[in-house]
Parts: C-alpha cells; sequence; structure tokens
C-alpha cells in the first residue's frame, strides 16, 4: 500500500467522519543539516573560537556556553514534545511516496 493511502488510513481510524486538514509526505533529514543541529554546532565552534582567541574572555564564553546548551536542550525538548516541530526539524517534504519514510497527518481540527 502506498504511504499516502496508509496515512489516509489511519486518519479515517480515529475520525471516521473527518478528512484530515492535510497530509505531508516525509523522508529524514541528513543528521548534518537537520535544523536542531547545524546552527548549534556553528554557535558551538564560535564559542570554541573565542574562547582559543581570546582566553581572558573565558567568563563571557562560559555563560554563553551555558546559554547556548540551555537553548539546544529547550530545542530537543520541544521536537520531543511537537510533533510538527519534530517533523520540522528532522524531515524535510518529499512529493512521492515511494520516497517518503514518514507522513504527517493533521486532522481537521487541529489548530
Amino acid at each position: 500500500r502506498p504511504a499516502r493511502s496508509r496515512a489516509l488510513a489511519m486518519s479515517h481510524a480515529h475520525a471516521l467522519d473527518e478528512e484530515p486538514r492535510s497530509v505531508a509526505l516525509l523522508a529524514p533529514r541528513s543528521p548534518l543539516l537537520r535544523a536542531d543541529v547545524v546552527p548549534f554546532a556553528l554557535l558551538y565552534a564560535l564559542g570554541l573560537a573565542a574562547y582559543w582567541s581570546r582566553p581572558h574572555l573565558l567568563g563571557f564564553v562560559g555563560y554563553g556556553f551555558t546559554a547556548v546548551t540551555a537553548l539546544h536542550v529547550l530545542a530537543a525538548l520541544a521536537a520531543y514534545w511537537s510533533v510538527r516541530l519534530r517533523c520540522a526539524l528532522h524531515f524535510r517534504r518529499v512529493p512521492d511516496a515511494r520516497e517518503a519514510t514518514a507522513v504527517l497527518v493533521v486532522p481537521e481540527g487541529d489548530g
């Protein structure tokens, strides 16, 4: 069965009277291109470069590293709690069901 048919069948199993608002075919992003990896890797690298180039700023760099780490943890938790955010960060939309490995079904009543 194609992924789109499975997605529609699964959505109708939960709400037989409603059509889903949207169905998105998804494929995983490369770990190096994920939106929860690249920005934080760049920020960590900038922090290390700042430390190596100006070791007298250790306190400032330490606070910056702590802030970036806290933001990274919050982003990871938000992606864990929100299916839509996880799909946006970890997957990319694909036009063909043969490329898709996951399906995001948004019910009609979900805002």
